[in-house]
């Protein structure tokens, strides 16, 4: 079982927007450039340390294979000798075959100080990050931001994920 759980405080994305002194960016006076800022990082199996962790624990780490042997899809977590449990992540709560393989349900837990420079946070699930870069997600949503208007910019981010 996967799961996904995110607070206000260390959710998953955030976007900060700066605005540059005139000397440092070759943009129109008063025009601001947004940026994304990353909370967290995902829980991939093809990530250095959580790969690690998988293969000393005597896991196997690779995609889907067709019966014709062509790899399908992202990294996957795998028994050494068996196509179970295939997860595409490298921690989840509750999943005893998983963690048999070094799957760990332990949280990374991130601080970070909130200023009046951060407008607005996205916490949303990989549901969203899998599909939108970040820097995408920030042209989407700072629209509706701009009009007060968080479910349209909800709206657009379902829609387009």
């Amino acid at each position: 079982v996967g799961s996904v759980r995110c607070v206000q405080e260390t959710g998953p994305k955030s976007i900060k927007k700066i605005q540059l002194p005139p000397e440092c960016a070759d943009l129109p006076e008063g025009e601001k450039i947004w940026l994304a800022l990353p909370l967290s990082r995902d829980h991939k199996p093809d990530d250095e340390e959580e790969y690690k962790r998988i293969m000393s624990a005597n896991g196997r780490v690779e995609p889907f294979k067709e019966p014709t042997g062509e790899s399908v899809g992202p990294y996957r977590v795998w028994l050494r000798e068996e196509q179970v449990p295939g997860l595409a992540m490298s921690r989840s709560i509750g999943d005893k075959v998983a963690a048999s393989v070094g799957v760990i349900s332990d949280p990374e837990i991130y601080e970070t100080i909130i200023t009046e420079d951060e407008k607005f946070m996205i916490i949303a699930s990989d549901g969203v990050w899998e599909f939108l870069p970040n820097d995408q997600v920030v042209e989407m949503v700072v629209p509706y931001w701009e009009e007060n208007n968080p479910e349209g910019a909800c709206n657009k981010l379902i829609s387009e994920a």
